[in-house]
């Protein structure tokens, strides 16, 4: 089917340049590697919700970055606050998000769908140790 396709042509990929799989296609595989639904609905929904309160502070606390950067991690960060109040307490949230807004930085859709991927497949048990780190 479409999906070994892809996979060959990914192995293919990867042999032949021995190294990374280039930046510009970077989403594309992720999307299609974690199996992400892109379910803008939803999404959209979690944004209309505005600003999580819990993020209201993130210039703050992150003065480097640009303005732009940091409305887009105020944005995926308060999407899943609003989806999971709990996660939204977890102090480590932001540096755990900030990765993927360099992957998923044009398709915010993608990148809240990949961090709730993580959150619910690899880290579930870390909100048992939370307000410790993981």
């Amino acid at each position: 089917g479409v999906g070994s396709v892809f996979t060959r042509r990914l192995q293919a990929q990867l042999r032949s340049t021995g190294g990374p799989f280039p930046e510009a296609q970077r989403a594309k595989l992720w999307r299609r590697l974690l199996q992400l639904p892109c379910n803008r609905a939803a999404y959209e929904e979690l944004e209309a919700m505005g600003t999580h309160p819990r993020f209201r502070q993130l210039r703050a606390q992150y003065p480097a970055h640009s303005r732009s950067t940091l409305l887009k991690l105020e944005r995926l960060l308060s999407c899943i606050g609003h989806w999971s109040s709990s996660w939204a307490e977890a102090s480590f949230l932001p540096a755990l998000a900030f990765p993927f807004l360099k992957v998923f930085g044009d398709e915010p859709v993608l990148c809240f769908e990949a961090v709730i991927t993580l959150l619910m497949n690899w880290a579930k048990s870390w909100r048992d140790d939370h307000p410790g780190p993981p």
